[in-house]
């Protein structure tokens, strides 16, 4: 896997250069100025905040076995289905929604429970 090169990776290594203590001060700052603005996920505390609200929003309305399309959710929580779209795409990885993929004519759906059974699921 190549090295990705970020602003902390190049200040990080600049700490270890022959700078005065003053410099590397500035640097340290730099690099907690970075700490400070992002979160692990590469975006604001601000906006983790409201995708964490519009995430909570769409396992709410999953709750109690409920299965949906992806318009539907977004209705449901107040979305644009591409800002819904996003979120189950992000619940999906990390395990807190499923989905059945679309087949023909049949839109994906969506569950806060796994599906038992595709073939199951299109004979009702």
């Amino acid at each position: 896997m190549k090295n990705e090169i970020t602003r902390k990776s190049v200040l990080t290594k600049a700490m270890e250069m022959d700078f005065s203590e003053d410099e590397k001060a500035v640097i340290a700052k730099m690099i907690a100025s970075l700490d400070k603005r992002s979160t692990k996920t590469g975006v604001s505390d601000k906006v983790q905040a409201v995708r964490d609200i519009e995430m909570t929003a769409i396992a709410d309305f999953l709750a109690d076995g409920k299965v949906a399309t992806a318009t539907e959710i977004a209705n449901a929580a107040g979305l644009t289905v591409q800002k819904a779209s996003a979120r189950l795409k992000a619940m999906i990885a990390n395990g807190t929604v499923y989905n059945k993929p679309a087949k023909g004519k049949t839109k994906a759906q969506f569950s806060a429970t796994p599906f038992e059974d595709v073939a199951e699921d299109e004979a009702e």
